[in-house]
Protein backbone atom coordinates (compact mmCIF):
# COMPACT_ATOMS: atom_id res chain seq x y z
CA UNK A 1 0.00 0.00 0.00
CA UNK A 2 2.82 2.43 0.90
CA UNK A 3 4.43 1.78 -2.49
CA UNK A 4 1.20 2.88 -4.17
CA UNK A 5 0.66 6.00 -1.98
CA UNK A 6 4.20 7.47 -2.02
CA UNK A 7 4.47 8.31 -5.78
CA UNK A 8 1.25 10.43 -5.86
CA UNK A 9 2.40 12.26 -2.70
CA UNK A 10 5.76 13.00 -4.30
CA UNK A 11 4.01 14.23 -7.47
CA UNK A 12 1.74 16.51 -5.39
CA UNK A 13 4.75 17.94 -3.53
CA UNK A 14 6.60 18.50 -6.82
CA UNK A 15 3.55 20.28 -8.30
CA UNK A 16 3.32 22.52 -5.24
CA UNK A 17 7.05 23.34 -5.42
CA UNK A 18 6.78 24.05 -9.17
CA UNK A 19 3.87 26.41 -8.53
CA UNK A 20 5.84 28.28 -5.85
CA UNK A 21 8.88 28.47 -8.12
CA UNK A 22 6.75 29.91 -10.94
CA UNK A 23 5.44 32.67 -8.64
CA UNK A 24 8.98 33.45 -7.48
CA UNK A 25 10.29 33.56 -11.05
CA UNK A 26 7.46 35.92 -12.03
CA UNK A 27 8.31 38.28 -9.14
CA UNK A 28 12.05 38.21 -9.93
CA UNK A 29 11.24 38.99 -13.57
CA UNK A 30 9.08 41.97 -12.48
CA UNK A 31 11.91 43.32 -10.32
CA UNK A 32 14.49 42.84 -13.09
CA UNK A 33 12.28 44.63 -15.63
CA UNK A 34 11.45 47.58 -13.35
CA UNK A 35 12.81 50.86 -14.65
CA UNK A 36 14.60 52.91 -11.96
CA UNK A 37 12.97 56.15 -10.82
CA UNK A 38 16.34 57.89 -10.80
CA UNK A 39 18.47 58.27 -13.93
CA UNK A 40 22.16 59.07 -13.92
CA UNK A 41 24.08 61.25 -16.33
CA UNK A 42 26.87 59.79 -18.40
CA UNK A 43 29.58 62.05 -17.03
CA UNK A 44 33.17 61.26 -16.04
CA UNK A 45 33.73 59.79 -12.60
CA UNK A 46 34.55 62.36 -9.95
CA UNK A 47 35.55 62.35 -6.31
CA UNK A 48 32.92 63.77 -3.99
CA UNK A 49 34.56 65.39 -0.98
CA UNK A 50 33.12 68.03 1.30
CA UNK A 51 29.93 68.96 3.06
CA UNK A 52 26.47 67.58 2.33
CA UNK A 53 24.11 70.47 1.57
CA UNK A 54 20.33 70.34 1.38
CA UNK A 55 19.22 73.52 -0.40
CA UNK A 56 15.45 74.17 -0.16
CA UNK A 57 14.67 70.48 -0.68
CA UNK A 58 11.08 69.31 -0.95
CA UNK A 59 9.95 65.78 -1.74
CA UNK A 60 6.62 64.20 -2.58
CA UNK A 61 6.11 60.50 -3.19
CA UNK A 62 4.47 59.72 -6.54
CA UNK A 63 0.70 59.73 -6.16
CA UNK A 64 0.72 61.72 -2.90
CA UNK A 65 -1.08 65.05 -2.70
CA UNK A 66 1.19 66.60 -0.07
CA UNK A 67 4.95 66.91 0.29
CA UNK A 68 6.59 64.54 2.75
CA UNK A 69 9.45 67.07 3.07
CA UNK A 70 8.99 70.78 2.45
CA UNK A 71 11.72 73.41 1.98
CA UNK A 72 14.45 71.66 4.01
CA UNK A 73 17.85 73.37 4.14
CA UNK A 74 20.87 72.33 6.22
CA UNK A 75 24.55 71.49 5.93
CA UNK A 76 26.60 68.61 7.32
CA UNK A 77 30.35 69.21 7.43
CA UNK A 78 32.84 66.37 6.82
CA UNK A 79 33.26 64.33 10.01
CA UNK A 80 30.25 65.95 11.65
CA UNK A 81 27.65 63.67 13.20
CA UNK A 82 24.03 64.74 13.34
CA UNK A 83 20.83 63.30 14.72
CA UNK A 84 17.49 63.59 12.95
CA UNK A 85 14.56 63.34 15.33
CA UNK A 86 10.85 63.26 14.65
CA UNK A 87 7.62 61.35 15.04
CA UNK A 88 6.86 58.24 13.03
CA UNK A 89 6.08 59.28 9.46
CA UNK A 90 7.72 62.70 9.82
CA UNK A 91 10.11 62.04 6.92
CA UNK A 92 13.37 61.05 8.65
CA UNK A 93 13.93 57.97 6.48
CA UNK A 94 12.83 59.82 3.36
CA UNK A 95 15.37 62.55 4.10
CA UNK A 96 18.13 59.95 4.47
CA UNK A 97 17.08 58.16 1.27
CA UNK A 98 17.58 61.32 -0.78
CA UNK A 99 21.35 61.41 -0.13
CA UNK A 100 22.16 58.14 -1.96
CA UNK A 101 19.56 59.11 -4.62
CA UNK A 102 17.10 56.36 -3.90
CA UNK A 103 14.77 59.24 -4.82
CA UNK A 104 15.35 62.72 -6.22
CA UNK A 105 13.89 65.81 -4.57
CA UNK A 106 10.83 67.27 -6.27
CA UNK A 107 12.25 70.73 -5.56
CA UNK A 108 15.62 72.08 -4.46
CA UNK A 109 18.96 70.32 -4.67
CA UNK A 110 21.34 68.19 -2.68
CA UNK A 111 25.07 68.75 -3.09
CA UNK A 112 28.17 66.95 -1.86
CA UNK A 113 31.28 69.09 -2.00
CA UNK A 114 29.40 71.70 -4.02
CA UNK A 115 28.35 69.19 -6.72
CA UNK A 116 24.63 68.62 -7.37
CA UNK A 117 24.03 64.88 -6.98
CA UNK A 118 21.95 64.89 -10.18
CA UNK A 119 25.16 65.83 -12.06
CA UNK A 120 27.14 62.83 -10.76
CA UNK A 121 27.46 59.39 -12.31
CA UNK A 122 26.16 56.42 -10.35
CA UNK A 123 29.58 54.86 -9.66
CA UNK A 124 30.95 58.09 -8.15
CA UNK A 125 27.92 58.38 -5.88
CA UNK A 126 27.91 54.72 -4.78
CA UNK A 127 31.64 54.92 -4.05
CA UNK A 128 31.07 57.93 -1.77
CA UNK A 129 27.69 57.41 -0.10
CA UNK A 130 26.59 54.44 2.00
CA UNK A 131 23.15 53.84 3.41
CA UNK A 132 22.06 51.40 6.13
CA UNK A 133 18.35 50.77 6.46
CA UNK A 134 16.62 50.76 9.85
CA UNK A 135 16.23 47.00 9.65
CA UNK A 136 19.67 45.81 8.63
CA UNK A 137 19.63 42.34 7.13
CA UNK A 138 22.49 39.94 7.65
CA UNK A 139 23.04 37.12 5.23
CA UNK A 140 23.70 33.66 6.57
CA UNK A 141 27.32 33.05 7.47
CA UNK A 142 29.90 34.77 9.63
CA UNK A 143 30.16 38.52 10.24
CA UNK A 144 33.32 38.52 8.09
CA UNK A 145 31.38 36.89 5.24
CA UNK A 146 28.66 39.52 5.61
CA UNK A 147 31.23 42.32 5.51
CA UNK A 148 32.81 40.78 2.41
CA UNK A 149 29.44 40.59 0.64
CA UNK A 150 30.11 43.78 -1.33
CA UNK A 151 33.87 43.29 -1.71
CA UNK A 152 34.95 39.67 -1.84
CA UNK A 153 38.68 40.45 -1.59
CA UNK A 154 38.37 42.73 1.48
CA UNK A 155 41.32 42.46 3.85
CA UNK A 156 41.03 42.32 7.64
CA UNK A 157 41.92 46.04 7.73
CA UNK A 158 39.19 46.80 5.14
CA UNK A 159 36.63 44.96 7.26
CA UNK A 160 37.72 46.74 10.43
CA UNK A 161 37.32 50.13 8.70
CA UNK A 162 33.91 49.11 7.32
CA UNK A 163 32.64 48.05 10.73
CA UNK A 164 33.34 51.49 12.16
Amino acid sequence: VIIIIIPPIIIAIMMMMTSRAAVSIKRIKEVMETEPDVTYKKVPEQELIGSVEFDHVSFRYPGDEEDTLKDISFSIQPGEMIGIVGATGAGKSTLAQLIPRLFDPTEGKIEVGGVDLREVNEHSLRKTVSFVLQKAILFSGTIAQNLRHGKRDASEADMERASG
